[in-house]
């Protein structure tokens, strides 16, 4: 990719080395015919990596840049997924699930770093952690290829599937 093109229509010089998208569905599934796949992207010209990330929403569609509420109707104990890590370099991932009540306070979190090489899917479940006591009705889930700050390499790729919420 030689120039890229901004939201307005505006070229930009910076040229970007994929790999693959930051996020796409892919084939190599847990179950189903689809899977959620990310991986990282490097920025050439200003010799910088862009880590691949995806947020989910109550239909399990993605999005990118912007969080997604999921309606929550009884309180979480657990944030439930499959996945692979095939990591180049020194790379983590990062998944998050964020609480939030009617008013958008964050009532709790679970979230988990993950490191080395799973290179077949693997159930993770991690407790639900409430810092603020509430009543639950919305949920936030990200994951990422890299933790703000984190190692990122050219690719590094994770394999998300079977998302759950545990009551």
């Amino acid at each position: 990719l030689n120039f890229w093109l901004d939201s307005l229509g505006n070229s930009h010089s910076d040229s970007i080395i994929y790999d693959q998208a930051l996020y796409f569905s892919t084939s190599d599934a847990h179950s189903g015919s689809k899977a959620l796949e990310m991986r990282n992207a490097q920025n050439y010209t200003q010799k910088s990596m862009i880590f691949g990330g995806a947020d989910l929403n109550g239909e399990g569609s993605v999005g990118y840049g912007f969080p997604i509420l999921t309606p929550v109707s009884l309180p979480p104990t657990s944030f439930n997924f499959y996945y692979k890590f095939l990591p180049k370099g020194g790379d983590s991932a990062y998944a998050t699930m964020q609480l939030f009540d009617s008013s958008g306070n964050v009532l709790g979190e679970a979230s988990v770093t993950i490191g080395g090489t799973i290179s077949t899917y693997t159930p993770i479940s991690v407790p639900v952690i409430y810092s603020q006591s509430g009543v639950p009705s919305f949920a936030s889930i990200s994951f990422s290829t890299a933790k703000a700050g984190g190692n990122v390499t050219l690719g590094t790729r994770f394999l998300v599937d079977d998302v759950s919420i545990s009551n």
